[in-house]
């Protein structure tokens, strides 16, 4: 019952807040400026296109279980997370268009997700999975918990630009608390299937994320070192509350809990390692000191 009312009430509750406030942190003309076409193009299309096929590859030549293979193939199919802000942010890159490309993976993956999922199906080892979702439904939830919430959070900036920056600092406590506390009854719900598929999971992690690096690594060499990062970062980083929404049924409630838990705090200490080695590559002896991005 715990497991079922985490995944059905309370996370996309706290997901649909932590958006809200992300919304709030929009200022539509400054994310315009900050994109371009060639950064949406190709971190759109590395998410969209390749991920299915690095999710895929991992699932195919990992020996990881079933369900780990499935938790993989929902994976491919949810939009980058909100983290990958703050990991730019830790890596000196550029955060104004690490917020818009959150924003475009946000919106496309929600609005294209049949698409998505059709271009998932394609491959033979993810179209049992795809074909169990309701994509309907599944689109439904992100619209209503991920994408509707940052657009009411942006409309509310435009419209109380002062109240927002006044309560600006409380709102981001109430979010803290709130994701912290929803994360720790995850794990506790699916502690025990966390710790037994551990190793798989770690693996499948491992492989998954390295993958999508290199994949931001291939598709970013002509741009700008801070932009790229940004585009790397999103590209590699996935939302742990997305990956819960989509993949109720597919998985028993307490293994995706587990398993998008899992995933969630394996590639968090991947990332940040990544973003150690970015802020040490620009910042470093030889290098141009590059300033705070924000």
């Amino acid at each position: 019952m715990e497991a079922q009312v985490l995944v059905e009430i309370v996370v996309p509750m706290a997901t649909a807040l932590l958006m809200l406030v992300v919304g709030t942190d929009v200022v539509v003309d400054k994310q315009l400026r900050a994109l371009s076409a060639r950064s949406v193009l190709l971190c759109t299309a590395a998410q969209l296109a390749v991920l299915p096929v690095v999710a895929m590859a991992v699932a195919t030549v990992a020996p990881v279980g079933s369900m780990v293979a499935v938790g993989l193939a929902v994976v491919a199919l949810v939009p980058s997370g909100s983290l990958s802000n703050a990991y730019t942010y830790l890596a000196r890159g550029n955060v104004t268009l690490s917020i818009a490309l959150t924003i475009v993976s946000t919106f496309a993956f929600t609005l294209l997700f049949p698409q998505v999922a059709a271009l998932a199906s394609m491959e033979p080892g993810f179209r049992q999975v795809v074909d169990g979702i309701t994509t309907n439904t599944a689109m439904l939830k992100l619209v209503l918990v991920l994408s509707f919430p940052v657009a009411a959070g942006a409309l509310i900036r435009h419209l109380f630009p002062e109240r927002v920056s006044q309560y600006r600092r409380h709102l981001e406590r109430v979010v803290s608390v709130t994701v912290v506390v929803t994360l720790a009854l995850s794990v506790h719900a699916g502690w025990d299937y966390f710790v037994g598929k551990f190793g798989d999971i770690l693996l499948a992690t491992v492989l998954f994320t390295l993958g999508a690096i290199v994949v931001g690594y291939v598709t970013t060499r002509f741009l700008a070192p801070r932009d790229s990062s940004a585009v790397i970062i999103e590209v590699s980083t996935r939302n742990g509350a997305a990956i819960i929404l989509v993949g109720q049924g597919l998985m028993a409630n307490e293994a995706i809990l587990g398993f998008a838990c899992g995933f969630c705090l394996i590639q968090a200490a991947l990332m940040l390692a990544y973003c150690h080695l970015i802020r040490r590559r620009m910042t470093g002896p030889g290098s141009r000191r590059v300033a705070d991005a924000g």
